[in-house]
């Protein structure tokens, strides 16, 4: 299973200070990172720069990359990237295998090509999803912002992503039915839920999914 096992000071010119210094440790197999629009800084806008980090190399490449990243240095067992205005100095292991999945509904129309029958908007993105989650080559999938299928669709997907495959996945979503149900496909030992920098306990995470609107309730949840 791949670890990372540090992600230090990725820094861009709006939430520099956000994540100088930023150690997270242990991920699983499965990791959600909760977020919560009325608390900063640990909204979607932090999660969704805290997933850019853990996906740098891959996403610096990208031509669909809308976040241009001025300045950052950051180490992990898989990668080190180096960046200084437009410079990209990227050295990753042999095995570094990723795929960052942003915003679908611009992601996959670069794919559309894949899919060219669907009907609706709705169809292309929760196509896209099955692709990257069952047929794409890349070992680690991250979905920023799960949102836009059917609760048919997520519920397949999380049973999936949670109970059969053997990739990686780094997930944030406000689809409160999606992250209920991947929590309870996942097995324990592989699961991690973040809140912020927080990894949640065993007990907090029972009582997410025990709770009506978790998402508004977080802090009472991780301080308990």
């Amino acid at each position: 299973m791949i670890k990372w096992v540090r992600i230090k000071e990725f820094r861009d010119t709006s939430v520099s200070e956000d994540f100088e210094g930023l150690e997270i440790n242990n991920f699983g197999r499965v990791n959600i990172f909760l977020c919560d629009e009325k608390q900063p800084p640990y909204d979607i806008s932090w999660v969704s720069k805290l997933l850019q980090a853990i996906f740098m190399p891959e996403y610096l490449r990208s031509k669909i990359n809308l976040f241009p990243v001025l300045k950052c240095n950051i180490k992990s067992n898989m990668f080190e990237v180096k960046v200084d205005r437009d410079i990209h100095n990227i050295r990753t292991s042999k095995n570094y295998s990723a795929c960052y999945v942003f915003s679908p509904d611009l992601l996959f129309f670069h794919s559309r090509d894949k899919w060219p029958s669907l009907s609706s908007i709705n169809e292309f993105i929760a196509n896209g999803y099955v692709y990257y989650a069952y047929e794409a080559p890349e070992k680690i999938v991250g979905f920023d912002n799960f949102r836009g299928v059917s609760p048919i669709v997520a519920s397949n997907l999380s049973e999936h992503m949670g109970s059969y495959s053997k990739k990686q996945f780094f997930i944030s979503s406000f689809d409160e039915n999606f992250i209920a149900n991947l929590i309870c496909k996942t097995p324990k030992k592989e699961l991690r839920v973040f809140y912020g920098t927080k990894k949640l306990n065993n007990k907090q995470i029972e009582e997410i999914i025990s709770t009506d609107c978790f998402l508004l309730n977080l802090d009472k949840i991780v301080s308990s």
